[in-house]
């Protein structure tokens, strides 16, 4: 990029001239300015890279499996190809430890496959898994080939390496690619089923497959209603005998995808990239990745002391490297020489954490499952009350003697509206628990109607003070609240005076209570709304404010 500003260059923007560039453009401070700007990009790329493709991943370490021509690794750096070699040799150790292999015999039979493997991405221009699987094919077609070819370790790593092709988004990229490409604006007026039907037949083409793929698009031409297939032309061409000029594509000759007649084949976009990438490798020279990085770390540590914001992405690049390696060692596949100090005992206390976490996260979902979708109601195990006692007749035959004339005695409650129950009836069902239901539930069996099942604000231990003045001005529910809590299995506490609610304030919530192990809503009185209002206090409440407390129910029948 600097070499390309160094010359002036002219393009015109909505009918205004520009230019960039030029001699004395780029002063030494501007280069000096872009260069920090670049080594701080670096560090930071180099930790992100670290973070989220460790060299310890199974998935990196399917390496060993690529078929790079020899040409291609003659043109690297001799620390390039040292480092290399090293990765290769860890990689192979590394997939021979994870899936249990003789790491002697994988390493023995991938060299003996190696040669067959690297002729057919050559010759029938095929991936590297496609490759390997031929070869393989080859070696054991005939028994006597096969006693020389074992291939056991190297089958199953094979196996392993096939379930994690396209395991990116690459191949998606790629394929939106395609499609954009094969779909110009000349051809949007497909219907969705033309298109998916093209999309599919490009989508699954492969040289091997070309003929077959083409009788496949014969059939789904003519079942679209698009008639026969035509014959072929028997009118001789008049270009024959006339050689065609051939389009280099991807630096190779023959693998042009089309052929035209006229035309420079250096005009062409892979020409120009390919020409462009030898221009820019034939001045630069391939170093480590390492290398790279500690010279941009050491160079932008000083501008990374400086910034906050650059420390803290450090440190938590460095922390989720940490936790990487971690999970790698659970998993197994670190190796035995990338293992520090102490990762061990980090990682099962993080594998302790993580599982406790995940039994919570259960409990969690279960808890909400049941809020969503609570338990049906039996009448056999129901202690019912009717709001009216003509609806008594609606229970099935037998089960009368589930009735009862006290609301505090029941637990299902047949109201006109479930959801705008008597005060009495609400109130009962959130200090007591059960499920109100309106008739039409009773009336149909409990295959209709509404049902809210409401939980037991009692089964929390408090401690609760009705003082005299909410005694006098709410006397019934008052009493619901004492019967509440006098039930076998209430945990509330009533509290006989002020003085006893002030001291078991101070033990609950008091200033000399730790902050995290204060529980003001352990201990709360119940007051008119006024007084409420006047103390201010959290636990201190009223009518409305203990209902909004207390009450914790679901819908257990939406009449659906």
């Amino acid at each position: 990029m600097v070499s390309f500003l160094e010359t002036s260059h002219g393009y015109v923007v909505n009918s205004r001239a520009f230019s960039l560039g030029g001699p004395g453009r780029i002063s030494p401070a501007l280069k000096a300015e872009c260069r920090k700007h670049l080594q701080v990009w670096i560090r930071l790329l180099g930790e992100v890279l670290a973070s989220e493709f460790p060299g310890w991943d199974v998935l990196s370490a399917f390496s060993v499996f690529e078929l790079k021509p020899a040409a291609s690794r003659m043109q690297e750096d001799e620390d390039v190809q040292h480092e290399r070699t090293e990765f290769l040799a860890n990689s192979a150790q590394r997939l021979a430890q994870v899936f249990d292999l003789s790491l002697e015999d994988f390493v023995s039979e991938m060299e003996d496959h190696r040669p067959m493997a690297q002729h057919l991405v050559v010759s029938q221009q095929v991936d590297a898994f496609a490759a390997w699987s031929s070869a393989l094919r080859k070696t054991q077609k005939r028994k006597s080939i096969r006693d020389k070819y074992p291939c056991a370790n190297l089958l199953r790593a094979l196996c392993k390496y096939g379930t994690f092709q396209g395991a990116s988004t690459a191949g998606v990229e790629q394929l939106f690619s395609q499609v954009a490409k094969q779909t110009s604006p000349a051809r949007k007026h497909m219907n969705p089923d033309l298109l998916l039907s093209e999309v599919k037949i490009f989508a699954d083409w492969n040289k091997t497959e070309a003929a077959h793929i083409a009788e496949v698009a014969q059939v789904a031409w003519t079942l679209l209603g698009n008639g026969m297939p035509r014959d072929s032309s028997q009118t001789e061409r008049m270009d024959k005998g006339v050689k065609r000029n051939i389009v280099e594509d991807r630096g190779l000759l023959g693998r042009g995808l089309g052929r035209p007649l006229g035309g420079s084949k250096q005009d062409t976009e892979v020409a120009f990239l390919a020409k462009r990438n030898k221009a820019v490798k034939a001045g630069t020279k391939l170093r480590r990745v390492e290398s790279v990085v500690d010279a941009a770390a050491a160079a932008a540590d000083a501008i990374i002391q400086c910034d906050a914001s650059l420390q803290a992405e450090i440190q938590f690049q460095h922390a989720k490297q940490y936790a990487n390696k971690c999970n790698a060692y659970l998993e197994n596949t670190l190796l035995a020489s990338e293992v520090p100090e102490d990762l061990g005992e980090v990682a099962l206390a993080m594998a302790q954490i993580r599982e406790g976490n995940r039994a919570k996260k259960v409990r969690l979902e279960g808890r909400q499952a049941a809020l969503m979708h609570p338990t049906g109601l039996d009448w056999r195990f129901s202690t019912v009350w009717f709001e009216d006692a003509e609806w008594q007749e609606l229970l099935p035959l037998g089960l009368l003697h589930n009735v009862v004339a006290d609301i505090s005695e029941a637990n299902v409650w047949v109201v006109l509206d479930a959801a705008s129950p008597p005060e009495d009836i609400l109130w009962t069902a959130t200090l007591q628990g059960g499920t109100i239901v309106d008739v039409v539930f009773a009336e149909t069996n409990r295959q209709g109607g509404v049902a809210f099942r409401y939980d037991q604000a009692t089964l929390i231990q408090r401690h609760i003070l009705l003082s005299p003045e909410f005694d006098a001005a709410e006397r019934r529910l008052a009493s619901l609240v004492r019967a509440a809590a006098r039930k076998a299995t209430s945990k509330w506490t009533l509290l006989p005076s002020w003085e006893a609610f002030s001291e078991k304030y101070e033990q609950m919530a008091g200033p000399d209570v730790a902050a995290k192990r204060r529980q003001p809503m352990r201990v709360f009185a119940l007051v008119p709304e006024p007084i409420e209002i006047a103390m201010c206090m959290k636990s201190v409440l009223g009518k409305a404010s203990l209902l909004g407390f207390c009450s914790r129910f679901a819908c257990a029948q939406r009449g659906l």
